[in-house]
């Protein structure tokens, strides 16, 4: 039958998914909020000795370990 619609999701011809550099401009917050974050907390001076895990960093920083 060619009256049938199309099983899976459609989208309309002229509709454009978001620019990308719309997207960038929109999101470029996360970064720098991330970076300011990882200075608030002292990230940088716990790993000046070398990496450590997540859980450590949680526990020394008394941050949510999910949240790192």
């Amino acid at each position: 039958m060619r009256d049938r619609l199309p099983a899976g999701p459609t989208r309309a011809k002229d509709s454009n998914p978001l620019p990308p550099i719309l997207f960038q401009m929109a999101t470029a917050y996360w970064v720098s909020q991330a970076i300011y974050v990882a200075a608030k907390l002292g990230i940088a001076d716990l790993l000046a000795d070398g990496p450590q895990s997540y859980a450590a960093l949680a526990i020394a920083t008394r941050s949510d370990p999910s949240s790192l």
